[in-house]
């Protein structure tokens, strides 16, 4: 799962957190792939953190994830980031779906 976060300020951002909702069946599998993110698993998917952001900036980061033969279609994942200011919460387009192929990054 890839998710990018822009500091649209004029000032850096404090230290940003993303806690990351993953639906049922999904997993993640730690380490985190590059971006400079660190993550955490937590009971509904994952706690990411990374350094300030300087006005204007972006970080991206990938989140591998395992999904289960089983796992049911539903919701899409979300990510909600705070860094200094009001939280703000994205959603994906997507949630699990009953066909596809297996990806890599």
């Amino acid at each position: 799962m890839q998710f990018t976060v822009t500091n649209a300020g004029r000032r850096e951002s404090r230290p940003v957190r993303a806690a990351i909702t993953l639906p049922d069946g999904v997993s993640y599998v730690d380490p985190p792939i590059a971006g400079g993110w660190t993550c955490q698993a937590s009971v509904t998917g994952a706690t990411c953190a990374h350094a300030a952001l300087a006005p204007g900036t972006a970080a991206t980061g990938y989140l591998p994830v395992t999904v289960a033969a089983d796992a049911p279609a539903g919701p899409p994942p979300s990510v909600t980031v705070s860094g200094g200011g009001a939280a703000r919460t994205a959603h994906a387009a997507v949630g699990v779906v009953a066909g596809g192929l297996g990806a890599r990054f």
